[in-house]
């Protein structure tokens, strides 16, 4: 089985009828379809309802934990951890330069990364 991460912030919120058929293509094909997304706490249920309203085909609604202390590197670097442990085949992502900028290096990561 092979896995599709998606952005929520800047990519699925920037083109959501574009990501929702993505992700329903990749889903009717096998693939699991994870939303990764560095919002707080609060606002992850509001996601993963609307996801639901909305009918997205979503696995799993991958958040960063609350007591999570908010920069740059620190994202970029929980969000390549999550690449790793989802084993994410294909990510579609728009602040990879700024997580590369704040230093994280995400060559050793097999996953494939689309830069939004």
């Amino acid at each position: 089985m092979s896995n599709l991460a998606l952005d929520y912030d800047g990519v699925i919120t920037a083109n959501f009828q574009h990501y929702f058929q993505l992700a329903s293509d990749f889903s009717r094909n096998g693939w699991k379809v994870y939303v990764i997304t560095a919002a707080n706490k609060d606002r992850v249920q509001d996601i993963i309802t609307q996801l639901i309203r909305l009918s997205f085909p979503v696995t799993e609604v991958i958040s960063r934990p609350k007591d999570f202390i908010s920069t740059t590197g620190r994202i970029g670097e929980w969000k390549k951890q999550q690449l790793v442990k989802y084993d994410i085949d294909l990510y579609f992502e728009n602040d990879i330069k700024f997580y590369e900028q704040a230093g994280v290096d995400f060559s050793k990561v097999k996953t494939t990364i689309i830069r939004i």
